[in-house]
């Protein structure tokens, strides 16, 4: 059986709009605090200072990180997508397993594996899981101290040792989270 001539076009448009759709389904967006939100690029590197974007044209841009209120990553893992499904219905240890297996990923980029190594440690600290956590926030601070991830990796550090009454350590971690701070100008 044949199929007429005008499906066969719209078809055919289906499908590229379809390609469209995925393409764009896999680009990144930046949710900034001030100005309009950056969508459809593709994410270079981040740092704690900035972030680098692709734009669809090819040109090379950033924003400044501490005008980033969060990032939607089009293309993951999907140990990384199961681990956002996880949160979302409130799974926090089956999370933090998807996202350490992400975190794991050599397949991914720095700056995703970094997501999913805070996403992870933040799940198991929600899930009571301390020691565990605590090793997963020193992993990142130790692997990757330029990420834009930092402040909240010590934070969530020093919340661990507060929850394990090691009070010293924690003082100590706060003080260093706001000395960071403070010599990056934030405060």
């Amino acid at each position: 059986m044949s199929l007429p001539v005008p499906c066969l076009t719209r078809c055919a448009l289906g499908g590229a709009a379809l390609l469209l759709l995925t393409a764009s389904a896999l680009a990144d967006d930046i949710l900034v605090r001030e100005g309009r939100d950056i969508t459809g690029v593709r994410i270079e590197d981040e740092s704690f200072s900035k972030v680098e974007y692709k734009k669809s044209g090819g040109s090379t841009s950033s924003v400044d990180t501490s005008n980033v209120k969060s990032i939607v990553y089009g293309a993951t893992s999907p140990e990384f997508q199961q681990g956002l499904a996880s949160l979302a219905a409130g799974e926090a240890s089956s999370a933090a397993g998807y996202f350490l297996t992400a975190a794991d990923d050599e397949n991914l980029p720095d700056f995703i594996r970094a997501t999913a190594r805070i996403e992870a440690a933040d799940a198991l600290l929600s899930g009571g899981y301390i020691a565990q956590a605590m090793q997963q926030y020193e992993a990142l601070v130790a692997a990757q101290p330029s990420t834009r991830h930092l402040a909240r990796a010590l934070f969530g550090k020093g919340r661990a040792q507060f929850f394990s009454r090691q009070f010293n350590d924690a003082e100590s971690t706060f003080q260093s989270l706001k000395a960071d701070a403070q010599s990056k100008g934030l405060g």
